[in-house]
């Protein structure tokens, strides 16, 4: 092992850590965000709110929704269920504020949903096969969020996890990157392949690990990733004690191996079915005793964008190993990137104020694009 080495994450970081909270839509309250929300927010968690910017509300209500005997999905309250209607988020000035307010202080990051969440003939919109139909929604989702919140969509989460080759094609084609969760069960996750949960051309991976085991991401279409999450874990269809134990076990094991680690939530579960309050509190509780378990580790608390960003740059440093030191050219610039050493490093290249010491390793806080950086180990 090299006595100098680079580390993957910025800061010196172990693992990144994300959360994602799906089917924010016009009928989203910011309320009941700011409820759910405010101790991860206080504790510097970064929320991804997935958006749904023209919702329909006569989608069929999920297999494990319909215990509860609802016709229609609870993602709308239960006056419009069953409505042709459809409602666009910007129409709701509130919401979109709130969501702003919270992106321009790093606390929220925006993901694009689908268009509608609507299902075609009873298949999830993006898993259809047509490619007019399907080029004609993506672009009137990424439309209607440029117009939105006046930026450009980074990341795409399919409606069900499920996208067809056809728009899967798209979809990177347009440089979006891609969230999807793991496959429920082993039989889906094997028969997934000819559902294009993964593309059939070869790609390079940088992580890749089967489903038990943790979330992997892929970079298969230049600099756009695919981005694995573990699912709904504080869902009211799990037991929460048997949910929190099994959340700890993944997150320290994904944490033990530098991996990303993505956790799913839908904000209207914990308000069931639409009520003002919590109705979910100890899934509630134990959700707010899994961040606290997770703040006392050196995780890295981001968003999507941030993380694909910086993706991005770190695959264009060029690292080579010289005897007790590392020779570091980045192909762009970079910040807080980190190098590993259990003996004090001199930089060569670089001014002292650039770059800080702490115990253990060397970090660059602004490393520019093809300067060449000498480091050796003292």
């Amino acid at each position: 092992m090299p006595l100098v080495k680079l580390l993957p994450w910025p800061n010196g970081h172990r693992c990144p850590f994300l959360l994602r909270d799906d089917d924010v839509s016009y009928f989203t309250k910011p309320d009941t965000l700011r409820k759910l929300y405010e101790s991860a927010w206080q504790r510097k968690f970064v929320v991804s709110f997935s958006v749904i910017p023209n919702i329909a509300c006569d989608v069929p209500s999920y297999t494990y929704t319909r215990q509860f005997g609802l016709t229609y999905t609870p993602m709308v309250p239960p006056s419009v269920r069953g409505k042709s209607a459809k409602y666009k988020i910007s129409n709701n000035p509130e919401l979109i504020e709130f969501l702003q307010e919270h992106r321009k202080t790093g606390q929220a990051d925006l993901i694009l949903h689908g268009f509608t969440h609507e299902r075609i003939n009873n298949i999830p919109e993006f898993l259809i096969r047509n490619k007019l139909e399907i080029r004609d929604r993506l672009e009137a989702s990424i439309d209607l969020f440029q117009k939105t919140f006046h930026s450009n969509p980074k990341t795409f989460l399919p409606p069900r996890e499920k996208i067809s080759k056809e728009a899967w094609s798209n979809i990177v084609g347009n440089g979006l990157n891609l969230c999807r969760n793991f496959p429920l069960f082993l039989k889906e996750y094997f028969s997934s392949f000819s559902k294009g949960y993964f593309p059939l051309r070869p790609h390079p991976r940088l992580r890749a690990i089967f489903p038990w085991f943790g979330v992997n991401y892929t970079t298969f279409y230049h600099d756009t990733y695919e981005f694995r999450s573990n699912g709904f874990f504080f869902s009211f269809i799990h037991d929460p004690e048997k949910q929190l134990k099994a959340a700890k076990r993944i997150f320290k094991r994904e944490y033990d191996s530098w991996n990303v680690s993505i956790w799913s939530l839908h904000h209207w579960e914990f308000f069931f079915d639409w009520n003002d309050t919590v109705t979910q509190k100890k899934h509630q509780q134990n959700l707010e005793q899994f961040l606290n378990y997770v703040a006392q580790y050196n995780v890295w608390k981001c968003g999507f964008a941030e993380l694909a960003d910086w993706l991005t740059r770190f695959k264009k440093v060029k690292a080579t190993s010289e005897n007790d030191g590392l020779s570091i050219v980045a192909g762009m610039p970079i910040k807080n990137l980190t190098v590993y050493s259990p003996r004090k490093c001199s930089l060569i290249g670089l001014p002292s104020e650039s770059y800080e010491t702490r115990e253990d390793m060397t970090i660059i806080r602004e490393m520019p694009a093809d300067r060449l950086v000498k480091i050796k180990a003292g």
